[in-house]
């Protein structure tokens, strides 16, 4: 269960990444709002397991070093 909340989280931090600060789509707003629903329904299940670095409790941003250095290192090497 755990994992899939991670996984899920990193989905959507990576697309943000790429949006925001690569401006490149890697899915649609369809998907993106999908998978965000997903999210928030799995966190409302299951509060005990909600970061406090979720793609829910934080905004999106256009600044590099709001983003975890693994995502960055994805991002930057495989979706340019």
């Amino acid at each position: 269960v755990e994992e899939k909340y991670r996984m899920l989280c990193m989905k959507l931090i990576v697309a943000r990444y790429a949006y925001y600060v690569l401006a490149i789509e890697i899915m649609t707003d369809a998907e993106y709002d999908a998978l965000e629903d997903g999210l928030k329904k799995f966190e409302a299940a299951m509060p005990a397991l909600v970061h406090p670095k979720s793609p829910t409790q934080v905004p999106g941003s256009d600044r590099s070093e709001d983003y975890p250095q693994s995502v960055r290192f994805y991002c930057e090497n495989f979706l340019e």
